[in-house]
């Protein structure tokens, strides 16, 4: 593992937001010219949005092998969820990330429908490759409440507990889970839990003190 530098403005503002890629793709760019050696295998995941794109220079300056791990589209997703301030560069945009979907060997794709919208792009069918992102059931199998250690040390051990944790971006339905903690606030055994933080958890945890969920 190697971490590179980036500045720490943060998700709650966009333009922080902003620099913080902007520094992120910079250093990431650098440390993949230094170890990328030729024939070397490059996988680039779609989040950091547009990371395919350093990957696919570095790649090309490198002589080695590009495979693209796709889990959403980007500009498309920051449309379709109304983010700001990409209407003008989103046709540049789109334009770099088709040539990071073209020039790799494999585009790895979540399912049938991420497969046809790559595809839209122009990108051979031959170059995309479904592969589903599930958790393997054999090997990750689930505590019994009262040996869970977690449980124990936050002192949940007798309450249904109903958990979130992950990114809490703005493609996230927390709608639906905030009516539903609404609805069973009452219910003293069962407890909501998030963990993680995002662009929506300010708003989340504005709704909590609203409508008294603590």
């Amino acid at each position: 593992m190697r971490r590179v530098w980036t500045t720490t403005f943060g998700r709650e503002r966009l333009l922080g937001r902003a620099v913080d890629y902007l520094t992120f793709y910079v250093s990431a760019f650098w440390a993949l010219l230094l170890i990328v050696e030729r024939n070397d295998i490059v996988v680039a995941e779609t989040d950091p949005p547009l990371i395919s794109v350093i990957a696919a220079t570095v790649v090309r300056l490198r002589r080695a092998r590009l495979v693209n791990w796709v889990q959403d589209m980007f500009p498309e997703v920051a449309n379709a969820l109304g983010v700001g301030g990409i209407g003008i560069i989103q046709h540049s945009l789109r334009g770099l990330r088709n040539y990071s979907l073209r020039i790799a060997e494999k585009n790895v794709v979540l399912g049938i429908r991420m497969a046809e919208k790559v595809i839209e792009q122009g990108i051979k069918g031959d170059n995309v490759e479904i592969i589903h992102n599930w958790a393997d059931g054999k090997c990750i199998e689930s505590l019994p409440a009262e040996v869970n250690p977690l449980r124990t040390t936050w002192g949940l051990s007798h309450r249904f507990v109903v958990g979130y944790s992950g990114n809490m971006g703005r493609a996230h339905d927390f709608e639906t889970i905030v009516e539903a903690a609404k609805l069973l606030k009452d219910e003293t055994n069962i407890l909501f839990l998030f963990v993680g933080d995002g662009a929506r958890r300010v708003w989340l945890q504005e709704q909590v003190q609203e409508h008294g969920l603590i």
